[in-house]
This record gives structure tokens, sequence and C-alpha cells, in this order.
């Protein structure tokens, strides 16, 4: 299994692998990206750019140069916030059906009762 987090050096190279296999240059010879989410330009020497996963590795995504394509750090930004969102619904989901959630809250025996003005549970063996 993958970290969720990966070295600076895999994330270079990943970027590196993603410029090389998106990279496309207009009639003038200037090099440039195309957004996959807004589909605007990208100058990879002056606008901050990252490789972002068309389908998040989480759901099963892979690091192929087909599924790692090149966007906005903004435009990015917004579809992170998303899938964060997503992940963490599905994990409560998957961890639901399988019984692995674990109870929330206080676990008290039933013979304890709550004392208000002290603040605590009292009562019990």
């Amino acid at each position: 299994m993958t970290s969720p987090t990966r070295s600076s050096s895999v994330q270079a190279k990943a970027r590196r692998d993603c410029f090389d296999a998106h990279k496309k240059q207009d009639e003038i010879g200037n090099i440039y990206l195309v957004c996959h989410l807004c589909e605007g330009r990208i100058n990879p020497a002056i606008e901050p750019w990252i490789a972002e996963h068309a389908v998040r590795r989480a759901v099963g995504g892979s690091d192929a140069p087909s599924n790692v394509l090149p966007a906005h750090q903004k435009c990015a930004r917004e579809k992170d916030r998303v899938d964060i969102s997503e992940n963490a619904r599905g994990k409560r989901v998957s961890d639901k059906h399988f019984g692995i959630v674990k109870k929330r809250g206080f676990n008290r025996r039933r013979d304890m009762k709550l004392n208000w003005q002290a603040g605590r549970y009292e009562g019990g063996r």
C-alpha cells in the first residue's frame, strides 16, 4: 500500500512526467500546458501549476500519465476541497458498513449518575 503523502522526489518525478506527457507548443515555439479543469492555458515558467489526478488515488486512480494531468493551482484547490470531503464520507460509509466504527462518547456504567454541581459522573462500584 502506498503512503498517503509522497516524498518530494516522487512528487517532482510525477510533475516531470506530467509535463513531458502533456506539454504543447504554439506556432511561435512557446511551450505551454492546458489545465484539465478549466481548459485554460498554463505557462509553466510563470504560473503555478500542479500535476492533478483526474481520478483520485483514494478511489483507485493510478499514477499513469493518462490520469495525471496539469491544472492551475487555483482550479485544483476547489477540486481538492470536494475530493477530500467525498473521500472522508466514503471512508465513514465503508467503516460503518464493515463494523469498524468505534462507539463515540463517554461509555458510562448504568449505575452512575451525573452530578451537575461537581461536573462529573458519580456512583457505581
